[in-house]
């Protein structure tokens, strides 16, 4: 409580519950957005993100080297809950054939075609990221291409190992200006609000709005994305 307050890091059901703690117990309170799935309405990003995208990118970058030996289609599911964030980053940055997001739950026929534009081409290996919120997942992805282009292809879900592992130093530098931001933000008498950070200013909005407005995807880096992997 230290400086009158309370400061609550998470995500949506953490600020639920520091949501109604101000509304029924008269507790101030101010929200820090600890996820690593980026989906928080009111700061470009959370703490936690920029970690999960590179531990991530790291599987994805050792994946690639084994398809590349054994001539393999890996298909690989990436965590975020019903968001995209951390699939198109890890897409773009890993160099992969194609992304498939919740906000955007294409036809696997768009897909199929690309990776068969791939095999026409002399590709040997291919990687698609999936979402986790991508309907039916990336096991349903891997049947379809199989099934399509007769390749075998291998499902890797990457699962909690993304939650782990040492901050990068975007996350370390965000959780302490996000930190401070909210213990002066008690300091000034707010309550009831998310700080967070839009480019380099911190702002600070209503925690019910964290939840209730929507967060979409960066469209240009999905556009980014789509036209990497014609």
């Amino acid at each position: 409580m230290g400086v009158g307050g309370l400061i609550v890091i998470g995500g949506d059901g953490s600020f639920h519950g520091a949501h109604f703690l101000e509304q029924e117990h008269g507790v101030r309170v101010i929200g820090v957005p600890g996820t690593i799935d980026n989906d928080l309405f009111g700061t470009d990003y959370t703490i936690g993100y920029h970690t999960a995208v590179q531990t991530a990118l790291n599987a994805v970058d050792r994946l690639r080297d084994t398809g590349a030996s054994h001539e393999r289609i890996f298909v690989i599911e990436v965590m975020g809950r019903h968001a995209g964030h951390i699939a198109l980053e890890v897409a773009l940055a890993g160099g992969a054939e194609d992304v498939l997001i919740p906000e955007d739950p294409r036809p696997l026929s768009e897909v199929i075609d690309n990776v068969q534009a791939g095999l026409d081409r002399g590709k040997l290996s291919s990687i698609v990221i999936v979402a986790e919120g991508y309907p039916g997942g990336a096991n349903a992805v891997s049947e379809a291409i199989t099934q399509a282009t007769g390749q075998e292809s291998r499902v890797s879900i990457l699962g909690h190992i993304q939650r782990g592992g040492s901050p990068v130093a975007q996350d370390r530098v965000l959780a302490s200006v996000l930190g401070e931001g909210a213990v002066l933000a008690l300091l000034e008498g707010r309550t009831g609000v998310m700080v967070g950070q839009h480019g380099h200013d911190l702002t600070y909005t209503p925690l019910e709005a964290t939840w209730t407005q929507r967060k979409d995807v960066l469209r240009s880096l999905y556009a980014c994305v789509r036209r990497l992997s014609v």
